[in-house]
């Protein structure tokens, strides 16, 4: 045995009809009350390393079963399986990946220019292509040091020229995106505890035609004890095809505190890879 975690499933159908409204929220995502069907501590087998990630079948080691305790009808609609898990306490596994399964669309994350100021990152400012596709929820990061003040800055066009920063006090910083739109948004500190962190913002695109093919540009901008600085700016493009795979995730760790989150990230056409079975 690797380890042990504490895991508790709970099913219900979701109140809409289509995956496409699939929420970031939650409770937005089932109806209540939700049935437990488990709440108890699984063992995490020890797992080898396998050759290729295919190469796992529905059988020990390669699987974790989860015996349901209550059963639950299902009479049709969009199903939906949430799992709240941590490590059991004195019997934590290093890593146990749930293995899962992608439509693979996605959309492209284009570099403008590079970032400034006192994070020697490149780029500073990045976000996962495969979270740009429309009903996603991508999360944009931007890092810097744990002291600064920051914003994003969202525009649909770019700077046709842009402009160098140093008469306002930024030497060496250059503005790629005049926001149309800009967000501020707190900076929490990294582990290593260097005066590094992290500004992480979490931009959900609308499901529908319009988002298809979307392009957005964004650029970060921090007031820092040092003073002024920003990031990289960032050409977003959509993914010009909606997904056909016809699942969402919604995901998230804890929050400082160690409570649930309300909210997570909505992956659409991205599902965890489970098998019910009928007894």
């Amino acid at each position: 045995m690797r380890g042990q975690s504490r895991l508790k499933v709970s099913i219900s159908v979701a109140p809409f009809a289509s995956i496409d409204e699939a929420s970031p929220r939650f409770a937005e995502n089932r109806t209540e009350p939700a049935v437990i069907v488990f709440d108890a501590t699984v063992n995490l087998p020890a797992a080898p390393r396998l050759p290729h990630r295919n190469a796992a079948g529905w059988t020990a080691p390669d699987v974790v079963t989860i015996p349901f305790s209550t059963g639950f009808r299902y009479d049709g609609g969009v199903l939906c399986i949430e799992l709240e898990g941590e490590p059991a306490p004195g019997n934590t596994s290093t890593w146990w990946p749930i293995d899962c399964e992608s439509d693979g669309i996605q959309g492209t994350r284009t570099v403008i220019g590079q970032g400034c100021g006192p994070v020697p990152a490149t780029p500073s400012a990045t976000v996962a292509e495969r979270s740009l596709r429309a009903g996603a929820t991508p999360e944009l990061l931007h890092v810097t040091t744990s002291d600064a003040a920051s914003l994003l800055g969202l525009a649909i066009q770019p700077l046709s020229v842009p402009i160098d920063l140093t008469p306002f006090g930024a030497p060496g910083c250059v503005l790629h995106v005049a926001p149309d739109v800009a967000v501020p948004v707190g900076v929490r500190g990294n582990h290593l505890g260097r005066g590094i962190g992290s500004a992480r913002c979490a931009l959900h695109i609308p499901n529908g035609p319009a988002s298809l093919g979307a392009t957005l540009y964004v650029q970060w901008f921090d007031a820092t004890p040092q003073g002024l600085a920003v990031s990289n700016g960032l050409r977003l493009d959509v993914a010009a095809a909606p997904a056909w795979l016809d699942a969402a995730m919604v995901s998230s760790v804890p929050v400082a505190s160690g409570a649930l989150p309300d909210s997570g990230r909505l992956d659409v056409g991205v599902m965890p890879v489970v098998q019910l079975g009928l007894q």
